[in-house]
């Protein structure tokens, strides 16, 4: 919720709740954000530590790609913090530092997962060397699009806070901060999704030789075409959930959506859960480093790409061609 409730109580004290959080929704949430944040740590520890894996890329690249997930894991872990404040909070409506947590976990956590959603389709231009076929140049896409996050995430963060002041002017100065983030982030995430359309449409039309032999690579059900489905399927759940801040922020305290908890799941939360699942359940880093491994020393020349893929066959100890990225 944006901001105070004041409460019914005979000693005037504030709630800072409408209604009070429910136990079962917030032990939910905190257990899914939890295991989506653990399976991901496990897939990093996993391609880290194993010695077949790190031989296929460079240390530098390895470590590149598994920094694409960082952002993702913290947020999940804020999510989790957020909601266990909420449940805290069932017992004890009137605790400024447990809304303070609660509010500012679950706002900001979002532009951490959109931070891991703009390394990941820059990491998979570079993969599939299709640079031209971006609006926006490779090697800024994204400095440009994390840096629109930055931004956002700061303005969001600081106007939490000033929502407990009890000056009217300051909690006013605080929801405008909090709706100027959000616009922020639907912007730059507007211009982001509409970036995704482009290159897509873009890569269906040409006759990118990496991107056809590539097609199902290293296995029919996941390839670059299932990452840039996932990509694509976090993306609108970011897009659903910032629009919905937006609305609630912009209709105020008394707003119906304000004041309706069942929206803040289904909305935020449960936008927030889906997407968690869906980069836990598909490996990030394994892909991009048996697709690099792959493909990533051929030009666009078809012959060359048959003639290296035949050669890394036959000199690997393991089928790649027929491995799943697993979780």
């Amino acid at each position: 919720m944006n901001s105070l409730a004041k409460s019914t109580d005979t000693n005037d004290t504030y709630r800072f709740y409408a209604e009070v959080p429910k136990r079962a929704v917030s032990y939910n949430f905190i257990i899914c954000f939890f295991l989506y944040a653990i399976i991901l740590i496990c897939q990093i520890v996993f391609i880290s530590t194993s010695k077949s894996l790190k031989t296929l890329v460079p240390k530098p690249k390895l470590k590149r790609y598994v920094n694409i997930m960082i952002p993702f894991i913290i947020g999940c872990f804020l999510e989790s913090i957020g909601f266990i404040g909420r449940l805290l909070s069932a017992d004890n409506m009137t605790s400024m530092g447990l809304y303070i947590l609660q509010a500012c976990a679950i706002l900001i956590a979002p532009t951490l997962f959109a931070a891991t959603a703009y390394m990941y389709f820059g990491e998979l231009i570079k993969t599939l060397k299709i640079h031209k076929l971006s609006i926006i140049d490779p090697k800024y896409l994204t400095k440009i699009f994390v840096g629109g996050d930055i931004v956002s995430f700061l303005l969001q963060g600081n106007g939490a806070g000033l929502f407990v002041s009890s000056n009217k002017t300051l909690v006013l100065v605080g929801r405008i901060m909090v709706i100027a983030g959000l616009v922020v982030n639907i912007l730059f995430f507007g211009l982001f999704c509409v970036t995704q359309v482009i290159v897509y449409y873009r890569i269906y039309r040409s006759t990118n030789k990496v991107c056809m032999t590539g097609s199902q690579f290293p296995s029919r059900i996941t390839n670059w075409k299932t990452c840039g489905g996932i990509l694509s399927f976090v993306s609108i759940m970011i897009m659903v959930r910032s629009v919905y801040r937006v609305v609630e922020y912009v209709q105020g305290n008394n707003g119906s959506i304000t004041r309706n908890q069942e929206l803040l799941y289904l909305l935020d939360s449960t936008m927030m859960s889906c997407a968690g699942s869906a980069f836990s359940l598909f490996n990030v880093p394994y892909f991009f480093m048996v697709f690099e491994n792959r493909f990533g020393e051929v030009t666009d020349d078809l012959d060359e790409i048959v003639q290296l893929s035949d050669s890394k066959d036959q000199a690997a100890n393991i089928p790649l061609v027929d491995q799943e990225i697993g979780a």
